[in-house]
């Protein structure tokens, strides 16, 4: 019997309970996958997009997995009759050789932080030694948004140094904690939050396009995109909220927009916090700038007021 940690059952739990984001998918591979094709699939998980792939005809799928749920995938490959079409490969996609080259990429390996499970760095790699020059992907392209927020002040002082939190934590423990305020002011700092925690919060802007990547012709993992952004309504500018939507096929899209998003979202929002929040008004642009390392393996914000 396979043992998995306790964490690995949660995520790919979390995975398979978010059923909009799942059916999207399977219904953009049966979509974009034709009989008699090759497919691989990286970071098959428990296999159901590598199933979905077999389901729509692939001759063959080949289910690229590192982590410790790939033997379990195998029995589900078994388990529904798919076990002679599609071959689970054991190990990371840019460590492994493939015998033939493929006709569709399929791969969710997109995290909280779009790009920081290496999507691009692995989608790079896969499209020069495993696919054909004329291969499709699922998905064929990946946008990146950024939306100026307002973050209520008892919201903030869950996750940053501010000056009510420093008082409170003196009241309470008889200490000066003064020093914890001496953070950086100019520094964004970053969390994951659930997307039903910050639907509440305002947004002061619409959301804007920082990164528009396209999967079947990236050559280069470095991403780095600016937008200018219009404000809409006066407010204090506290935070930045990330989201991604995924174009998986000519006919489905997804996205992870908290503002829209299914309750079911599995992944969390990445919030970039202010230090210091700034006012803003109506009319003020922003200038957001985005950008991912695959040296670092870093997404970085930067924001600021433009004169």
């Amino acid at each position: 019997m396979t043992t998995l940690d306790a964490t690995v059952v949660q995520l790919h739990t979390r995975m398979l309970n978010d059923q909009p984001r799942t059916q999207r998918f399977i219904s953009a591979i049966a979509e974009v996958v034709r009989p008699g094709d090759v497919v691989v699939d990286l970071g098959t998980g428990t296999g159901i997009l590598a199933m979905a792939a077999a389901r729509a005809g692939a001759r063959k799928v080949y289910a690229i997995e590192a982590g410790p749920v790939g033997p379990i995938a195998r029995k589900l490959f078994a388990a529904n009759g798919l076990a002679d079409r599609i071959e689970l490969v054991e190990g990371y996609s840019t460590d492994i050789d493939l015998p033939e080259r493929a006709d569709v990429l399929v791969t969710e390996t997109f995290g909280n932080s779009p790009l920081s499970e290496e999507v691009m760095e692995i989608v790079v790699d896969a499209r020069g030694r495993f696919l054909k020059p004329d291969a499709r992907v699922v998905p064929g392209s990946v946008r990146v948004f950024g939306t100026p927020i307002t973050v209520p002040p008892k919201d903030r002082s869950q996750f940053l140094f501010t000056p009510d939190r420093l008082e409170t934590w003196r009241e309470w423990y008889g200490l000066d904690f003064t020093p914890l305020g001496g953070v950086d002011r100019n520094a964004l700092l970053t969390h994951w939050l659930d997307c039903r925690k910050v639907v509440d919060w305002q947004s002061l802007a619409d959301a804007a396009p920082l990164a528009d990547i396209d999967l079947t012709s990236v050559s280069d993992a470095a991403v780095r995109g600016t937008a200018d952004v219009p404000v809409l309504r006066n407010g204090v500018l506290s935070g930045v909220a990330i989201h991604f939507d995924l174009r998986l096929s000519p006919g489905v899209s997804h996205s992870t927009d908290a503002w829209q998003s299914d309750a079911d979202n599995h992944w969390l929002v990445p919030i970039y916090f202010f230090v210091e929040p700034m006012d803003v008004r109506r009319g003020d642009v922003l200038e957001l700038s985005y950008s991912y390392d695959p040296a670092d393996k870093e997404e970085w914000i930067d924001v600021r007021l433009k004169p």
